[in-house]
């Protein structure tokens, strides 16, 4: 599995997945499948998603630990459900895990307010 280490925020407007680690075909072949990522990426109108997803061939699993913040969801892949099985047709599976460090660290440079206000409680 190909990993990519990011130990900074992807930042963009708009972001497809094969702009940052070149899963696309014929880009870098030895990243098409199996693709492992450590970062937080964040879209603020765009969204993260995989370059070619509906042509692709089956590509394996993205495999994505830290966090995605997205204005809409987008796609990497395509299923089919048949009798209760769900198989992948083209581009990948996803398996995302979330690095609870967000939690009490941001990352370096990472947009926000710089601070918090509870706007509702309830207990």
């Amino acid at each position: 599995m190909k990993s990519f280490k990011c130990h900074w925020l992807i930042y963009l407007r708009s972001f497809s997945l094969s702009c940052s680690v070149k899963c696309s075909q014929g880009l870098d072949s030895a990243n098409n499948n199996n693709i492992k990522i450590q970062a937080s990426i964040y879209s603020e109108s765009g969204s993260f998603q995989a370059e070619d997803y509906q042509s692709r061939p089956v590509s394996g699993i993205i495999d994505l630990y830290g966090g995605v913040i997205q204005n809409s969801r987008g796609p990497v892949g395509t299923f089919s459900t048949w009798h209760g099985q769900t198989t992948i047709q083209s581009g990948f599976s996803k398996r995302y895990r979330y690095d609870d460090r967000f939690m009490i660290a941001n990352p370096p440079f990472f947009p926000g307010t710089g601070s918090f206000e509870i706007v509702s409680w309830f207990e």
